[in-house]
């Protein structure tokens, strides 16, 4: 019922409802202009109104009735390839005019008996033309902040070759606000074993073991094996982010120290970034303190940023976090609305997702590398604040952040 509500009251929702009831013969009429393939991409990623659609719809029909501009003998007799059909232009949007036709060349003067032939020149380089800016996601961005009820922080960067952030096209919103980090906390406790294991002070093959006070609630598997036997920091680092097991993770901080995890996030210029303890330990909270371990959108995109650059860790290092987050098991959120398939991943084939999630009651985070064809970005998807507190597949924080992650695969993999 809130929610009805809350759609109810929404500006555009008349405009919905009204496309629901009417829409139909206005696509009618848009797909006839042909071009239907990227009408559709439009439609699919643009939020529009009956009168946005009719505007398209004009422009076309407008651009569709301009005569054409007559052609001289010598244009027809050049290179017969036929220029390429223009995809729809956005309503309002400066359409170019045909460049004006060269003029013809100057007759070539004869060369004076006995002169020195000139040097040949070399082709001037063609120059690229220039790429048209990229869309504004934040209106789209601010609609699904309002389908979620809460809030939302979103941040998407390009990653080239090297693995270094690009920062054309790049997304950012609420990219610096604090929010709950839940399980996304965990990548900071690997960046600071790692960190350990780097300067010595750790060893990826030392053991722990697990007593019966280690094991906690919530994620995980190790809460319901046996308790005394020993497992490799490794494996523990590994357990901590592909399945997000508390009770692993608990043991790793035990190892290297909350305030360690705390410093190492300070050094880097994490600001945002806070473990304040145990995962699922209230009990070693003092009475009243309710603070929950913080990051921002933009801590987690920039670690996974300078992890895949090779800023953060020696080169063997770097490629053990990789593979452990390239192992995620909870992809989920970010692959719902994707071309991904964990099975074909996990055998090399379609998209890679390397990532950590996050998840309490009104909190569902997702951040990490998403790997197609060559190509990468990453990204980081952070909410609080949704009413739905369910633990549940088609949980509302959980769907958004699945929307978003189509947002975001479509504008840095054009897919």
């Amino acid at each position: 019922a809130e929610h009805t509500l809350r759609f109810l009251r929404a500006p555009r929702a008349g405009a919905y409802v009204f496309t629901y009831l009417r829409g139909r013969a206005l696509l009618e009429r848009l797909f006839a202009l042909g071009e239907r393939q990227a009408w559709f991409a439009r439609l699919l990623e643009e939020p529009v109104t009956p009168s946005g659609i009719r505007a398209w719809i004009a422009d076309a029909e407008a651009e569709a009735a301009r005569p054409a501009r007559a052609t001289t003998p010598r244009e027809e007799g050049a290179a017969g390839a036929t220029a390429p059909a223009r995809a729809p232009a956005p309503a309002g949007a400066r359409v170019p005019t045909e460049p004006p036709p060269a003029e013809p060349p100057a007759p070539a003067r004869a060369a004076p008996p006995n002169a020195t032939p000139a040097p040949a020149r070399a082709p001037a380089a063609a120059v690229p033309a220039p790429r048209p800016p990229a869309r504004d996601l934040r209106p789209l961005l601010a609609d699904l902040e309002m389908e979620l009820g809460g809030t939302l922080g979103v941040v998407g960067r390009a990653l080239d070759a090297d693995g270094h952030a690009v920062d054309e096209a790049a997304v950012g919103y609420r990219a610096d606000e604090p929010f709950p980090a839940a399980s996304t906390i965990k990548t900071f406790v690997l960046q600071t074993l790692l960190e350990r294991v780097a300067a010595g002070d750790a060893d990826l093959g030392e053991e722990l073991v697990l007593g019966s006070s280690d094991r906690v609630t919530g994620s995980g598997v190790l809460k319901a094996l046996t308790a005394g036997r020993a497992y490799t920091l490794r494996d523990l680092a590994t357990l901590m982010i592909v399945v997000s097991d508390n009770t692993a993770t608990n043991m790793v901080i035990q190892r290297v120290g909350i305030q360690a995890v705390n410093a190492v996030a300070a050094a880097h210029g994490w600001a945002g970034t806070e473990l304040v303890g145990l995962l699922q330990r209230p009990d070693l909270r003092a009475p009243g303190d309710e603070r929950v371990s913080t990051t921002s959108p933009r801590d987690l995109a920039d670690y996974f940023a300078r992890l895949w650059a090779g800023e953060l860790l020696p080169p063997a290092l770097k490629e053990e976090a990789q593979s452990i987050y390239r192992r995620q098991q909870l992809t989920d959120q970010l692959g719902r609305f994707l071309p991904y398939d964990p099975d074909s991943a996990e055998e090399g084939e379609g998209p890679v997702i390397a990532s950590k999630s996050g998840s309490i009651r009104g909190v569902r985070n997702d951040a990490g590398v998403v790997e197609a064809d060559g190509a990468r970005y990453v990204l980081a998807v952070m909410t609080k604040g949704c009413p739905d507190l369910r633990f549940h597949p088609d949980n509302r924080g959980s769907l958004v952040v699945s929307k978003v992650s189509r947002l975001l695969y479509r504008r840095f993999l054009g897919r």
